[in-house]
């Protein structure tokens, strides 16, 4: 391949990654509001209201740069997040440390 040819393919991968940080920077414990979730005698976590969930986690090493990873929860009412899937489980750890003492 010529080098002119690399040299955009480089530049487009440049400009891409701020693009990509655009988004939700709020971590997972800023976006759950406590209101929208009951506590359910097992452990487990009810949702009280339709919720959507927007929010960053720290993600992979990228060509020097940090990327964070982008997640968008959705939970129905009456939804119960268990923990028994990876993502449950780290919403279900969230609402432990954010909510259970509320």
């Amino acid at each position: 391949m010529p080098a002119r040819c690399w040299s955009f393919v480089l530049l487009s991968v440049a400009f891409s990654l701020p693009l990509g940080g655009c988004g939700s920077s709020q971590t997972l414990q800023q976006a759950i509001n406590c209101d929208q979730f009951k506590r359910l005698p097992d452990g487990s976590w009810s949702a009280v209201t339709d919720v959507k969930l927007a929010y960053a986690r720290d993600g992979l090493q990228l060509w020097g740069y940090h990327v964070k990873g982008r997640y968008w929860t959705n939970y129905d009412k009456g939804s119960i997040i268990t923990g028994k899937d990876s993502e449950g489980a780290v919403v279900l750890a969230a609402l432990d440390k954010k909510c259970a003492t509320k």
